[in-house]
């Protein structure tokens, strides 16, 4: 084998991919740089792609490498968060290709993604691998490392203790698919939270600046959790039985909840009908088996901002959602007519907005952002209570130094523009 195209894995699948000779064949290399000498402080993390289809002598020339990702090396694992948007626009080259307009004619061909590699600590990145630090470090098998001080006695380090024979060989799933999952929410720590695992990544320069996965909270329910009737996804823990008029020195729960049911029904038997006072509260929402909320009535002591997050809701146009940002208030279940929901109450943004770029023509969205007072608010900030299905996911805020009191929004898997703001008044 002199090339990539004389192997078997490229010959199976020439006629499917590569029916003509101008379909274009990549491979995609991750690797690790300092910007500044010297300095452990820049690291920075680099993809490159290459054009298969180049000859060999020519392909690895400088002129034609594309180096199409440059990321913070400290993004904690979280790789596929600025990977995504590379991802998306290799996959629409593979299904819908592209066309080239030329004075000879007009050429329509796809290009595909063949190979991607790195060094050992790029590549299990991109496989969702653990690091060779954690306790089972080896990407081969399932060999146990253990902690030990260091030959030279700085700290401490990850060391494989001798066997005969070799452990038991991973699985291939592991290989295609990672162990990333069990490493979010595994056996032994069924409550850990996977929406806190992310959050922190998002906002590392506010909170963690390296998450250990190893210091994992086990947290469980402490008393009663609840479950509204067909709602199993949604776990209020900590639940008790309580009243509307117990917050009544925080807010109005009989106005929101009475705007929220007159918003389920076509007519206004909401706002006729009495509204029962009986609410179930419950300090912590446990999502979808993976993900753990906070409100701020029942506040975590071990970190601020816990109760930011990303909504979408239904808005006054028939059949159209929009995006809005808010914290989470308070957890509860109610019930009008036979018919009971989980619900939350929010305290949405208002002002939220997003910078445009590029040309007329195609303009697109940046991130979104929102302006702070001193006091943590913002203006004209709106109360409402929705179903906690429609909370997203955790949100965290990054001020910016180029603006006064301007904080960006950001948050898990985002990707600039793929957020439709929208009026706080269309809610």
């Amino acid at each position: 084998m002199t090339d990539i195209f004389d192997e078997s894995v490229y010959q199976a699948c020439k006629q499917e991919l590569f029916p003509t000779d101008m379909d274009i064949a990549l491979s995609l290399f991750i690797d690790n740089f300092s910007a500044f000498k010297g300095s452990n402080n820049s690291k920075m993390t680099i993809l490159h792609i290459v054009i298969l289809s180049l000859p060999p002598l020519e392909r690895y020339k400088t002129k034609n490498l594309l180096q199409v990702v440059i990321i913070p090396g400290d993004h904690t694992g979280k790789l596929y968060t600025f990977f995504k948007p590379l991802l998306n626009e290799l996959r629409i080259l593979e299904d819908a290709g592209m066309k080239v307009s030329c004075p000879s004619g007009v050429f329509t061909f796809n290009v595909h993604l063949m190979l991607t590699s790195g060094d050992i600590i790029g590549v299990q990145e991109i496989c969702h691998h653990k690091g060779h630090n954690s306790t089972y470090g080896c990407h081969q098998c399932q060999i146990k490392s253990v902690s030990h001080t260091s030959p030279s006695g700085n700290g401490t380090g990850r060391y494989y203790t001798g066997t005969v024979a070799m452990s038991d060989p991973r699985e291939i799933e592991e290989f295609t698919e990672g162990f990333f999952k069990r490493h979010v929410k595994s056996r032994a720590s069924p409550g850990v939270n996977a929406g806190n695992i992310i959050k922190r990544q998002l906002i590392m320069r506010n909170f963690e600046r390296v998450y250990n996965p190893d210091e994992l909270l086990d947290e469980q329910p402490e008393e009663n959790d609840y479950s509204v009737e067909g709602f199993p996804e949604a776990e209020m823990w900590d639940c008790r039985e309580g009243s509307i008029y117990d917050f009544l020195e925080d807010f109005d729960m009989r106005e929101y909840i009475k705007k929220y049911w007159h918003n389920q029904f076509p007519d206004d038997r909401a706002l006729t009908a009495p509204i029962s006072t009986t609410i179930r509260v419950g300090k912590r929402l446990f999502m979808y088996g993976r993900t753990l909320y906070r409100c701020q009535k029942y506040p975590s002591t071990a970190r601020n901002l816990d109760t930011l997050v990303r909504l979408v809701l239904p808005t006054r146009t028939s059949g159209v959602n929009g995006t809005y940002f808010g914290e989470l208030l308070l957890f509860f279940a109610h019930e009008f007519q036979s018919q009971e929901r989980p619900l939350c109450l929010v305290k949405l943004y208002s002002g939220v907005t997003v910078d445009k770029y590029g040309t007329t023509t195609r303009r697109k969205g940046g991130i979104p952002h929102v302006h702070r007072r001193a006091d943590g608010s913002t203006p004209g900030d709106k109360l409402y209570v929705t179903d906690v299905e429609n909370i997203r996911s955790y949100a965290g805020m990054l001020k910016t130094s180029l603006v006064d009191d301007r904080f960006y929004l950001i948050y898990p898997e985002m990707i600039p523009g793929d957020v439709k703001v929208t009026e706080l008044s269309r809610v």
